[in-house]
């Protein structure tokens, strides 16, 4: 225990006519941070996030014991999760009440994201409410509407772990049962512990008239001041909503589960379509929180000097009211109950013959959001994958195109043995984390590491004239495998010395280059090399016999881990399968 009172050699004081001990901080900050973190800062520190419903915040800030703790608790709330991990003030308390998400449109995440353990969940937010049935609608990219879970705040957590989890082989969706709901809110017992908090004016009152210590008792009073007129307001708006009653989904796609990555094949997972989102997740709880950060620090630096400008019966009396508002603080937070507006609503299965329309690109957004989550572990690096296609709508699109086996070589030319190379424009690109994430989602047994060199391209014939009629489009699931070259074993007289790179090697080479194999009629290949800064775009593909494509991989000439055809062929097949039987089953 921390030694509060100290002795002086200043006249002692009294109160009510008896002695007491006399008390001098001699405006010592370490005496009065011994105050501040006291017992009952853990309750503090809860009631202020709003666990406990809007008297909780007001009765959070009665007491200035534990203020530090809810200093870093309003900091807490008002920061974004990567903002909470870098500074290092994220806690089990913040995790439990507000989550720990890193959003995917902040740079600073994508820095905070490659030191995190595994996620345990995507979360997208849904605007299918102004999406077309198709997602043409739909963002191109899920980042800026997509976050990775790391930790769910409790509201959320229970709704997810009453869904069963599902394995392999199966796929299914939960949403909220169809039926009127009427939020939860328990207002005789919030509006009751609101009216009683105004009994901190007796604390003002006691300080301002009859001890003349008007300064002291404005400046312990102002943050209650704050957060009780905070906690009317968000009262008020509390009992307007349970008033109104819920017909719609909420804003939230979730997929939770052991995501699948190159190094952790995908487990078990929950699907849970339009959970509603934890208010303190907004803007302007954001803007309250931080607001009341601020104005706790300051009071509590002032309470530092103002404090050794009293007498030690003023003292005294503040040490009382901060005690006695520190154990009514404590009989609310387990007297009150956490408060989940929405912890009564029920969760059921949605049959695939029930689902509406528009969810099939909602479950596609969660396709294309785990896959984005895979680029940013994935040990060939995120910049391996800018290029490739994350769209709901060229998603759609593919299966608007017809998809063929293979490239047919017929259509360039009657007599295809003259031909060598074809010029050609690669349009888009379904590359491995979009495969294996789908594979995931249905139910395959395809890890991640099974299809790392999967993919399926698709590309448009260059016309040789402006006059020619639009070229055909092909789709075709296709082998596509990354190369570079070690920074130690550069240029063509050391080309003996290459060696090819295995699967799953981290990404520290230099002349980044793809190398497509899209199989093609007539047992032939078209072979395309492709720099990854460029991506897509015009192109120039070789067209080769399986004894040239043999000769080719067997030169070490492209500095890739494939040893023959054969391996191409197993790759080109897995592509198949993942296209007609993984990524078909979540467009149709």
């Amino acid at each position: 225990m921390v030694e509060l009172l100290t002795n002086s050699t200043s006249p002692s004081s009294t109160f009510f006519g008896l002695p007491i001990p006399s008390l001098n901080f001699g405006n010592n900050i370490i005496d009065v941070s011994s105050l501040t973190t006291l017992i009952g800062s853990t309750t503090g520190e809860i009631l202020i996030l709003g666990n406990r419903g809007p008297a909780g915040i007001a009765w959070a800030s009665t007491s200035s014991f534990g203020i530090l703790w809810m200093i870093r608790a309003c900091v807490n709330g008002a920061s974004p999760g990567w903002l909470r991990e870098m500074i290092g003030i994220r806690s089990t308390i913040s995790d439990s009440v507000l989550g720990m998400s890193l959003d995917w449109d902040s740079t600073h995440a994508l820095k905070v994201r490659k030191k995190m353990p595994q996620a345990i969940a995507i979360v997208c937010e849904n605007h299918s409410a102004s999406s077309s049935e198709d997602g043409s609608n739909q963002e191109n990219s899920p980042a800026s509407t997509t976050r990775d879970v790391y930790a769910f705040d409790r509201s959320t957590a229970s709704k997810i772990q009453v869904v069963p989890e599902t394995g392999d082989g199966s796929f299914r969706v939960f949403a909220y049962a169809d039926y009127t709901y009427i939020r939860i809110h328990n207002t005789g017992f919030q509006v009751t512990a609101i009216i009683l908090s105004l009994l901190k004016f007796s604390e003002t009152a006691v300080l301002h008239f009859f001890y003349n210590a008007p300064l002291l008792a404005v400046i312990s009073t102002l943050p209650w001041i704050y957060f009780f007129i905070a906690a009317v307001l968000i009262e008020i708006h509390e009992m307007r909503l349970k008033r109104i009653p819920i017909i719609r989904d909420g804003e939230l796609d979730i997929i939770a589960g052991t995501l699948p990555t190159v190094t952790h094949p995908g487990g078990s997972k929950r699907i849970i379509l339009g959970l509603s989102k934890y208010a303190g997740q907004t803007i302007w709880w954001r803007v309250f929180w931080g607001a009341g950060a601020v104005l706790c620090l300051i009071c509590l630096i002032m309470t530092y000097f103002i404090m050794g400008q009293q007498t030690q019966g003023v003292s005294f009396v503040w040490i009382c009211f901060q005690t006695l508002w520190m154990l009514a603080r404590m009989a609310l937070y387990h007297l009150g109950d956490f408060e989940d507006p929405h912890g009564h609503r029920t969760l059921s299965e949605k049959m695939e013959e029930k689902r509406p329309k528009e969810w099939r690109s909602r479950v596609l957004r969660l396709t294309a959001s785990v896959a984005k989550y895979q680029t940013s572990v994935h040990p060939r690096g995120d910049v391996a994958y800018k290029n490739d296609s994350y769209s709901i709508e060229k998603l759609c699109q593919l299966y608007r195109d017809q998809i063929l086996d293979l490239f047919p070589l017929s259509l360039v030319q009657e007599t295809i043995t003259t031909i060598t190379t074809i010029k050609l424009n690669i349009l888009k690109v379904v590359g491995d984390p979009i495969l294996s994430s789908a594979s995931w989602i249905v139910g395959e047994n395809l890890t991640p590491m099974d299809l790392y060199d999967s993919c399926i391209v698709t590309f448009s014939l260059l016309a040789d004239r402006d006059d020619e009629p639009p070229p055909y489009i092909f789709s075709v699931p296709a082998a596509r495998v990354y190369s570079y070259t070690d920074p130690k074993i550069n240029g063509e007289e050391n080309i003996s010395l290459r060696q090819y790179v295995p699967k799953g090697t981290p990404n520290i080479g230099i002349g980044m280059y793809w190398w497509y194999f899209i199989p093609a009629t007539g047992d032939k290949w078209l072979v395309i090399k492709r720099s990854a800064e460029l991506g897509l775009g015009n192109a120039e593909g070789r067209i080769m016999s399986v004894s040239q494509l043999t000769t080719l991989l067997l030169s070490n000439e492209l500095d890739v881990d494939v040893k023959d055809v054969d391996d191409l062929r197993k790759v080109v097949g897995l592509s198949r399968r993942v296209c007609k039987s993984c990524l078909l089953k979540l467009v149709e």
